[in-house]
């Protein structure tokens, strides 16, 4: 009793940790449409060994455990967008599959590239998205996608990229949509449930892929760290409405010119992690 006392004294700090992860991801993501796992992923990387991710597959184990909480996510703010009328039902009809199938390679191929290699392309992609949406928010005036060749490209690049990320993939579609005449905030409600969608479908083959990996102990289902993941979710689903709720009070213009600044603030820090 006195060990175990001992050991939930040294976790304590851990856990503040975790649920202040599960704040910030959940507000953020609730309020910009992604995933969060832009905040969880550097974060989980940099307490690792407290956490306890079995250096042999830290990488992959930290995608996992990201994606797993990503899910819940955009059910958090799911109530929020529908009441709102924030989502778009026909884009997610279109999308949604190819994200599906697109996580499903991304998740399978993580193992084929190196995390700096990924880190790095990702990085830039995101400073040149948001640098373009300061210069030019304004979209077309009209919704619609474009032709389908182009479209399920798009989506399966869009699944593939975000599984291997360990993210929701809302950084893409998010100026994706927006880019096609969707709204921003019909962008962001509509994004953040195709979050949901890429992170189900990413972990669940992050845990088949990590099922029988020798050194993962009984934290771990596949590649997913459980433990993390329970600690992380409750705070994600409590500020993820709250995150869609700073959405609504701000126009379309400010909101999408505070997701350029925080494509480029994420991505700058990526670099400066890497090259500084």
């Amino acid at each position: 009793m006195e060990q175990l006392l001992y050991s939930a004294i040294d976790f304590a700090p851990t856990l503040g940790i975790l649920l202040s992860i599960g704040a910030l991801a959940g507000l953020i993501g609730g309020m910009f449409g992604i995933g969060g796992g832009v905040v969880i992923v550097p974060i989980l990387y940099y307490i690792s060994d407290k956490v306890g991710f079995v250096p042999a597959y830290e990488m992959q184990t930290i995608m996992a455990t990201s994606l797993g909480t990503i899910i819940f996510t955009g059910i958090g703010s799911l109530k929020t967008h529908i009441l709102h009328k924030e989502i778009s039902w026909e884009a997610m009809k279109k999308l949604a599959p190819l994200m599906f199938f697109g996580a499903v390679l991304g998740a399978y191929l993580n193992s084929l590239f190196s995390a700096r290699s990924i880190t790095v392309l990702f990085a830039i992609f995101c400073l040149g998205l948001g640098v373009k949406m300061l210069t030019k928010v304004k979209a077309k005036k009209a919704e619609a996608l474009p032709n389908k060749h182009f479209l399920h490209a798009v989506a399966t690049l869009i699944g593939i990229f975000s599984a291997l990320m360990g993210i929701g993939g809302g950084t893409m579609s998010v100026p994706f949509l927006r880019a096609y005449g969707f709204p921003m905030k019909i962008s962001i409600g509509t994004s953040s449930i195709l979050a949901s969608v890429i992170a189900v479908s990413g972990t669940l083959c992050y845990i088949i892929a990590g099922w029988d990996k020798a050194g993962l102990d009984y934290h771990y289902l596949g590649y997913v760290n459980w433990l993390a993941l329970l600690c992380i979710v409750p705070t994600v689903m409590l500020f993820a409405p709250v995150g869609a709720w700073l959405a609504r009070l701000m126009s379309d213009l400010v909101l999408a010119r505070a997701f350029a600044a925080f494509l480029i603030l994420n991505a700058t820090k990526m670099l400066w992690n890497i090259f500084g």
